[in-house]
């Protein structure tokens, strides 16, 4: 069995989780074909939350149904630039939320998670994880759970050629720079250069997605 997969009540979404995080870090071929089976075998469950996991992925756009399995969804470059379109009127509206809303708390998990990104930079795989990591407590203080849902929607459909970009020591240093600048303006509560931060973020990761495309 599968380590990671615990035998707890939500078994499907642990399992979607995983799989999620495989298709990014490149764990499965890019020709990969996901068949109901061949997942529940792979992680020792039943067929039934294999097929709700690779439902649940499909639904969100990072999979696409092929006959009997599943297979990653490609990207043109009109894709990808419409999935940032969106996410350039989501994200920056929701760092300026953060900035204003975040408690001293909330305040002190995002800089520890920039801490944990910082000193991940030399490894790619921790920083992937350091960056999901990061996002995911960036965001929460905005309490409007529907836009949280939709960044995280249109980050998932992305992911896996953001994370090939971050293969590279180059963007990973750009990225945490970036990164350290919006942390450095939600900590101040500046609402328009965290705004301003999360766009050039977001124009970086934009054109380092239409490099691997080419």
């Amino acid at each position: 069995m599968d380590p990671l997969i615990q035998r707890v009540p939500d078994l499907r979404g642990q399992l979607r989780d995983q799989l999620e995080r495989r298709l990014r870090s490149g764990y499965y071929p890019e020709d990969v074909k996901l068949l109901e089976h061949s997942v529940a075998r792979e992680f020792s469950v039943s067929r039934t939350p294999a097929r709700e996991a690779l439902a649940m992925l499909a639904r969100e756009g990072l999979l696409v149904r092929e006959g009997r399995g599943y297979q990653r969804v490609r990207f043109s470059a009109t894709d990808i630039q419409h999935v940032f379109e969106a996410r350039r009127r989501l994200e920056p509206y929701a760092v300026r939320l953060v900035a204003d809303k975040a408690s001293e708390p909330e305040l002190e998990s995002i800089q520890n998670a920039f801490n944990v990104l910082a000193e991940s930079v030399e490894d790619g795989n921790a920083y992937i994880d350091a960056l999901a990591a990061l996002r995911k407590c960036l965001f929460a203080p905005s309490r409007n759970e529907s836009l949280i849902r939709l960044i995280a929607s249109f980050e998932v459909q992305v992911g896996y050629i953001r994370t090939k970009t971050l293969k590279s020591i180059e963007l990973r240093t750009q990225s945490v720079q970036g990164n350290s600048r919006l942390v450095e303006s939600i900590l101040a509560r500046n609402e328009v250069a965290a705004e301003r931060d999360l766009l050039e973020l977001l124009n970086m990761a934009e054109q380092a997605c239409m490099v691997v495309l080419q």
